[in-house]
């Protein structure tokens, strides 16, 4: 959970980089550090959307979506008695889905996104 969270929060830091590798681009006439900048971004976008769907996979955070199946049901009750001690060591806060920022702020720089929506 915390390397997701710490992940999340490089998007500010790419923002800047591309701005910086498009600036130097400009400065010298040739597109080599725009495309580096324009392959950051979209790596890391792509490594966002595949730990969203993780998350979605890891975390089931409404109870709707978690199975009704009784054999899922009593093997999850003996997983947790099992490992009662351990969970019970585990915080509150790693119980719950981190979420994402990314998803949600402005990060991306349009000259560089591929995905432009007309």
């Amino acid at each position: 959970m915390v390397l997701i969270t710490k992940f999340d929060k490089l998007n500010y830091d790419i923002r800047h980089v591309n701005k910086i590798s498009y600036q130097i681009s400009t400065y010298q006439n040739s597109l080599e550090y725009e495309q580096k900048g324009e392959l950051l971004q979209n790596k890391y976008n792509e490594y966002l959307n595949s730990i969203e769907k993780q998350l979605m996979i890891i975390w089931l955070n409404n109870p709707e979506q978690q199975q009704e199946n009784v054999q899922v049901l009593v093997i999850n009750k003996k997983i947790r008695e099992k490992f009662k001690k351990e969970l019970d060591l585990i915080s509150n806060q790693y119980r719950v889905s981190p979420s994402l920022t990314s998803k949600t702020s402005q990060w991306k720089l349009v000259l560089f996104d591929s995905d432009i929506s007309i």
